[in-house]
């Protein structure tokens, strides 16, 4: 039996991590439900750049786990926080075009309830 049909068999999902030391990115036929970032060149302790943040946050799916591992220096909350406030801009950014085209309040909510249930970065309850 593979690795592949042995993780099917038991329903487990593979980690895309960064460094890509057995499944690079492209070897994912669909977007990755696991991510785990540790830091590159120096694990544990490299700071990852917008740009690089940006092309991870593409990589999302609906209920994909991100974990910035680049603990060491410290630099995983900042990571993180950076990717939550690229995904707000995105979200505020589909709120305006929403809100242009009318139909906001109902679309509003699909639209942060999807970004909630892809990322857990927001509690989208009415008040």
């Amino acid at each position: 039996m593979s690795q592949m049909d042995l993780l099917k068999t038991y329903n487990v999902e593979r980690v895309l991590a960064d460094p890509a030391k057995v499944w690079p990115p492209h070897d994912f036929g669909s977007p990755p439900r696991y991510l785990r970032l540790h830091g590159k060149p120096k694990i544990y302790y490299y700071s990852y750049t917008n740009d690089e943040i940006k092309s991870f946050q593409n990589l999302l799916a609906p209920e994909t786990w991100c974990v910035f591992d680049n603990t060491a220096a410290g630099n995983s909350v900042d990571n993180a926080l950076t990717m939550l406030d690229m995904l707000s801009k995105y979200v505020g950014n589909m709120l305006l075009a929403l809100s242009a085209i009318g139909n906001r309040t109902t679309h509003a909510f699909d639209l942060i309830n999807s970004v909630e249930r892809k990322t857990g970065c927001f509690d989208v309850s009415p008040s």
